[in-house]
């Protein structure tokens, strides 16, 4: 099941129109980097990096840096692809705090593949167990800006 395509895509949605108020400040955009690796098999896993503040940035480093790394990959080797981006792109004086941003969408985005392929998810293959859990939902990430409260 070889890796064939590894793409990332920077997405902003402009919430102005539509205020969002939290207790730091009022969000004026929210961004996103989707990751989608498609294996030779037909199989198309998704993973969201976080964008930390620089989406296009995030993204460019999926698409320029790692993706060739990781094409022509066994994409059910997560681990062993997760050390080929560290070796290659963090372990040195590389990109800096935005190449860990990128490794992550692609790591989850091949997790995602292997749990389709192999018809489990992902939670199992991380040897979760299915549990009731409380929901918690912090760290929102969005843009604040001062200019633009209300």
């Amino acid at each position: 099941m070889k890796v064939v395509a590894v793409e990332a895509v920077a997405l902003s949605v402009d919430l102005r129109d539509r205020a969002v108020t939290l207790g730091v400040g009022t969000a004026i955009k929210k961004d996103t980097v989707i990751v989608r690796v498609r294996t030779g098999d037909g199989i198309v896993g998704y993973g969201e990096a976080h964008h930390a503040l620089a989406p296009t940035v995030v993204a460019d480093l999926v698409n320029t840096n790692l993706a060739p790394l990781v094409i022509g990959e066994d994409a059910l080797e997560v681990e062993h692809i997760w050390e080929q981006m560290y070796f290659a792109q963090g372990r040195t004086h590389g990109p800096g705090w935005a190449i860990w941003k990128a490794i992550s969408g692609i790591d989850q985005a091949l997790w995602d593949a292997r749990g389709k392929a192999l018809g489990l998810p992902v939670w199992k293959l991380l040897g979760g167990k299915k549990r009731k859990l409380r929901a918690y939902a912090g760290g929102i990430s969005l843009l604040y800006h001062t200019a633009f409260q209300a």
